[in-house]
């Protein structure tokens, strides 16, 4: 029996449900399993392979990878079948809002090398979209009108070889993300469906979805509650310095449809600080936010004892690490602190620690902001620290709370007067009293932090060995040499400035006669060479380019030598000839 299952099954429980302080207890429990939240999200940018892997579900905007279930080289008049390759990459679950901002192999194709070569075309997984109609004309029969992918978002990239095999920029199969503006969700305030990222709607999404979610009926679902915690969600706050009002919490998840549907519910729930409440057969959604007691709860409405857990030192930390994917890093994985190491607050705590470091790391797949994880950061450690647990049963008033109410307790025997908590459970018990656990509010963890303004990062930029800086200047002269007969011999000697590229090895030193077909051919060490057996009344194409040590050539850098004349120029007169007389023969010097 599933946890949804397990909470309609039991009678007894008024208002239970899950809540986002739920995540931290599994992810704690399932730390030697779980994958870090790093390779979670480098996972999410690459492409897989296969028809057995599963389709991810996009919700806000997230750069993601997809999944390769069709590849194709291009057949045709104008298409050699090692010309071009079609390659079909589903990204998610559709119907999503848009597919932009194309990446390969980690660069955006715009203005990239391999843009010229790169024609993409998007699908956005409407039910019963088209079928892609150039994999009908050049697939040859294996892709047809029936196959629409319908329900699913994918793209199709025709990539295409250099004319030139020397400038191909492919080095193997790629690497394609591309940007999703995920799925679209209704509404139920406006009762219409569009993208959104308020996390509320995207949570209600999960919960009804048939295909991907867990199929409840609307009717399962409290349309009040939902729309209350998504105007919640909604409200702005200044979070950054120096910028305007934004909403604090929005959900750009992207989750793993392998994974069970309550672990992903909980990844939502984390993101925006939720509670999913299920009272009188159905679900609600209730977000922890600053609020006033709905109910007092004094002594003489409590039942029997009363349990008091305080905090342990298992559970309070000092400093609490939220892992997210941050886009102003391409949406890989970025950490943000509370407290910011060494303020106030984090020498504070240490020294009301002992010295001791308690740090508490958390991974998040739905927050992509760092405002929303320091503050998400903020509101776990605030709480490990005032972290008192109350459980009591109480007369029948209380049944009426539900999970995420603010009801203040007035008790002698402990000093308190009015002090807020926040409602856990509400269960009816067999005697007819209500029971209750409560966990102490934190009035300091829901004052949004204000954070300086995130830098943009610098783009890193690392050698590309397959782009080869060609050298310059081409100079070619002519010159002659004297043959072993002491006659001249024409040659010519070609120089060139180096190229800037540090991992160029030698350079490739072509020649011919300009009516000629093919080239002679030498590799160079240098920056110049003479050649040697060329014809006068000739005219030649010279040419030169880098190679690096791993063979990646550069384009040539070309010229013409022009006609070869020789040397025209008659020798002098000799002068001072001295005729000496010997036997039978005359000596001149």
């Amino acid at each position: 029996m599933g946890l949804f299952s397990a909470i309609v099954a039991i009678v007894t429980i008024l208002s239970a449900g899950v809540s986002y302080a739920e995540t931290r207890k599994a992810q704690k429990e399932a730390k030697k399993q779980a994958r870090l939240s790093a390779q979670q999200a480098q996972a999410v940018l690459l492409n897989r392979e296969g028809t057995a892997e599963q389709i991810p579900v996009v919700y806000g905007t997230r750069r993601v990878g997809g999944i390769r279930v069709f590849a194709r080289s291009g057949e045709g008049a104008a298409e050699q079948p090692n010309d071009v390759l079609y390659l079909v990459l589903v990204l998610c679950e559709g119907e999503v809002e848009s597919i932009t901002d194309i990446h390969i192999n980690g660069e955006p194709l715009a203005g990239s090398k391999y843009e010229p070569y790169t024609t993409i075309t998007t699908h956005t997984g409407a039910d019963g979209q088209a079928a892609n109609s150039t994999l009908i004309s050049v697939s040859g029969g294996d892709w047809t009108t029936n196959h629409k992918l319908s329900g699913l978002a994918y793209i199709v990239a025709k990539l295409t070889m250099s004319g030139n095999p020397d400038q191909n920029p492919w080095s193997g199969v790629p690497e394609i993300t591309a940007l999703v503006k995920g799925k679209r969700v209704f509404d139920p305030r406006t009762s219409t469906t569009a993208w959104s990222d308020n996390p509320a709607l995207c949570i209600r999404d999960y919960l009804t979805n048939d295909r991907y979610g867990k199929g409840l009926p609307t009717s399962a679902i409290d349309d009040t509650l939902f729309g209350d915690a998504a105007d919640d969600l909604d409200v702005t706050e200044t979070l950054v310095t120096g910028d305007g009002p934004q909403k604090p919490y929005l959900c750009n998840a992207v989750l793993d449809t392998d994974e069970k549907l309550i672990d992903n519910l909980r990844e939502l729930l984390a993101g925006c600080r939720g509670f999913l409440p299920y009272s009188n057969g159905t679900y609600g959604l209730v977000i922890d936010i600053a609020g006033t007691s709905v109910m007092s709860i004094t002594e003489d409405m409590i039942i029997g004892s009363m349990s008091v857990e305080g905090e342990d030192k298992a559970s309070r930390y000092n400093q609490v690490v939220v892992t997210f994917p941050n886009p102003k890093m391409d949406y890989q994985a970025d950490n943000a602190y509370y407290p910011t190491p060494g303020d106030a607050t984090d020498t504070s705590w240490l020294s009301e620690d002992g010295g001791e470091r308690l740090k508490y790391e958390f991974e998040s797949t739905t927050i992509a902001n760092k405002s929303a994880a320091v503050n998400l950061a903020k509101i776990i450690a605030l709480r490990s620290r005032d972290n008192i647990k109350v459980s009591l049963n109480t007369t029948s008033e209380a049944m009426n709370l539900i999970v995420g109410d603010t009801v203040d307790l007035t008790i002698n025997s402990t000093g308190w007067a009015s002090k807020l908590f926040k409602v856990e459970t509400v269960a009816l018990n067999a005697d007819g009293t209500c029971g209750l656990n409560l966990r102490e509010y934190v009035s300091a963890a829901y004052a949004y932090q204000t954070i300086p303004e995130d830098p943009n990062f610098p783009t890193s930029t690392l050698p590309d060995p397959f782009n080869v800086v060609a050298p310059t200047n081409l100079q070619v002269t002519e010159s002659t040499e004297i043959a072993n007969d002491g006659s001249l011999a024409p040659e010519l000697t070609v120089s060139w400035t180096a190229s800037t590229d540090a991992f160029v090895a030698y350079y490739e030193l072509q020649w011919k006669v300009t009516t000629d077909s093919n080239y002679n051919s030498v590799n160079v060490n240098g920056t110049d060479h003479v050649i040697s057996g060329v014809n006068t009344d000739k005219d030649y194409d010279i040419r030169v380019r880098a190679i690096n040590g791993i063979g990646s050539k550069s384009s040539w850098l070309g010229g013409t030598s022009g006609t070869l004349v020789g040397d025209t120029t008659a020798p002098g007169l000799p002068t001072s000839i001295v005729a000496a007389g010997g036997l039978r023969s005359i000596i001149l010097t």
